[in-house]
């Protein structure tokens, strides 16, 4: 079952991380579901009140547990994070607490890797085309399969939004031969020891040219001449890239990682509940317009 906030879990094997952050190194077990506890009230995180309609409930929990944040993952794996002040997350791990964390993620990530594998969703062998390091191959591939070579390779070329270091750029460059710009804050492409090891000494020609930038409507406005809008995991402007290449009359494929919910509370399904997940954001996505499918 999905951890959701106010679960009670029982975790068999933790670190104490302190500042009363416990780190589970196994998968925690949900002991009591909020949707039993709470009786049908809604979870507030670090409040020591809830209400339903107008009837306020104390909680018993303790001040050490309502006063808690979670913490920030970028700035647990990293020790800094890109936000800032303006994250909404904590960033008051030590370097101890952040470490401890992220044994809990990893133990946590293997073992919902473990769970995929078993329900043959994976391979935990590593063979299955699905791995991490090959999907910018895949994604490349279906592109060109579905677009067409002639298509992508119009005007100046595919739009990589939120590109990361260029993975997807560079498959299409290196093996389809189709022009491709990435676009991304971070400004990080770079080549991989795999790519390097595939490509020898052309691997060095197939880097993507890459604009350090957000993507917003003035970068949008800049890139009339892009054959296609493409993105894999662009977390916050997923649907961003969406309106804009609808707006642009452009062809477009984002893969959604992340429904950011609480940064979007105004997505509504058409049955009035909330954009929660990612197949939410699918659905959300293709009601915008009628020749928007998912594959």
């Amino acid at each position: 079952r999905t951890i959701k906030l106010g679960d009670e879990v029982n975790v068999e094997r933790g670190v104490d991380a302190g500042r009363g952050i416990v780190a589970a190194t196994d998968v925690p077990i949900v002991s009591l579901p909020w949707s039993v506890k709470g009786e049908g009230r809604t979870f507030v995180h670090g409040a020591l009140s809830f209400s339903t309609g107008n009837n306020p409930v104390a909680t018993t929990a303790p001040a050490a547990e309502v006063k808690l944040q979670e913490p920030c993952k970028f700035f647990v794996h990293t020790g800094r994070c890109p936000k800032g002040d303006a994250c909404r997350f904590s960033h008051d791990a030590s370097r101890a607490e952040r470490a401890a964390l992220q044994v809990s993620y990893v133990a946590m990530q293997s073992a919902a890797r473990r769970r995929r594998a078993a329900a043959g969703d994976g391979d935990e062998g590593g063979n299955n085309i699905r791995r991490k390091r090959d999907r910018s191959k895949v994604f490349a591939s279906w592109l060109v399969d579905t677009f067409g070579y002639d298509v992508l390779s119009g005007g100046s070329g595919v739009l990589d939004i939120a590109g990361g270091r260029g993975a997807v750029s560079f498959q299409l460059q290196a093996v389809h031969g189709v022009r491709s710009t990435v676009v991304d804050p971070r400004g990080a492409v770079a080549l991989t020891k795999d790519q390097r090891r595939r490509h020898g000494d052309d691997a060095e020609m197939y880097t993507p040219t890459s604009v350090k930038a957000c993507f917003d409507d003035a970068l949008m406005e800049a890139s009339v001449d892009a054959s296609a809008l493409v993105a894999m995991h662009p977390d916050e402007v997923t649907v961003l890239v969406v309106e804009s290449a609808l707006k642009m009359c452009k062809p477009f494929a984002v893969i959604p990682c992340c429904a950011f919910s609480r940064l979007f509370p105004d997505r509504l399904l058409p049955d009035g509940q909330p954009v929660a997940t990612t197949d939410d954001l699918c659905a959300w996505i293709e009601n915008l317009q009628s020749n928007i499918k998912r594959t």
